[in-house]
């Protein structure tokens, strides 16, 4: 998944150097600092993450490859993460869809409900840490209609947010040509609304819908800079992925 800009506002700090004196302003330097991304999933064994040297807040994205930092030791809990030279990061494998990481794992079981911690040692003394609780993910309801609109409902937490992908099959069930159809953000919303006239040519449904945890849901809706870290920028967090068919 593509993250977010992260952009760093720093407030002026105002020092009166006496009555009757002119008011001087000073604009807090900017200084270098760390930008995290790390998303667990539950539905994979290959978990990936950046963390990224903001050298220029402003302009930085967190998959701006010119800023990564491949020099730090990072865990989740037990689990080691193996960091990837910046040389190497043009490789296919280095890659998630359109999404470019520098530290990554092909062997860590996500399990829901559970608490996960991250430590990252940057050098020097620095450390970042981090605490995500795993959703429980959610369970289909029904499927509803109105004139020009299905909607595909679930029930879960609505203090979390969902992002959900239909997949079609233009095919037939001894043939299938399943692809990823239509795909949307929920919100704190338990639903999805579908064009009927979307649906026409298409044999059969199947929906992926994924839970965010608490961070990721206040990193996304609440725009904050931090959320699940301590010591960085960014976001640690962890999604729950449920499929299931869908009947109109």
């Amino acid at each position: 998944m593509r993250m977010k800009y992260i952009a760093f506002f720093f407030a002026p700090l105002f020092f009166l150097t006496g009555c009757g004196e002119d008011l001087i302003i000073q604009q807090q330097p900017v200084p270098d600092d760390f930008g995290i991304s790390l998303i667990l999933y539950s539905n994979r064994l290959k978990q990936v993450g950046v963390i990224s040297k903001t050298v220029d807040p402003a302009r930085n994205v967190l998959d701006d490859t010119t800023h990564f930092y491949p020099h730090a030791v990072l865990r989740v809990d037990d689990t080691p993460f193996s960091a990837i030279p910046n040389d190497s990061l043009f490789l296919r494998k280095y890659r998630d869809r359109d999404f470019t990481y520098n530290y990554y794992t092909d062997s860590m079981s996500i399990i829901s409900g559970q608490t996960y911690r991250l430590h990252i040692d940057l050098g020097n003394g620095r450390t970042i840490t981090g605490q995500t609780i795993v959703p429980q993910g959610i369970e289909p309801d029904s499927v509803t209609e109105s004139e020009y609109y299905y909607y595909i409902s679930w029930r879960g937490p609505d203090s979390l947010s969902y992002s959900w992908i239909l997949w079609a099959n233009a095919g037939t069930p001894e043939h299938p040509d399943w692809s990823p159809f239509i795909r949307g953000y929920s919100g704190h919303e338990t639903y999805a609304r579908i064009k009927k006239k979307s649906l026409m040519g298409f044999s059969q449904f199947y929906m992926y819908v994924h839970t965010y945890d608490l961070n990721y849901t206040n990193y996304v809706t609440e725009k904050r800079q931090t959320s699940g870290l301590s010591g960085g920028y960014g976001v640690f967090g962890s999604i729950k992925s449920d499929g299931f068919w869908v009947t109109f």
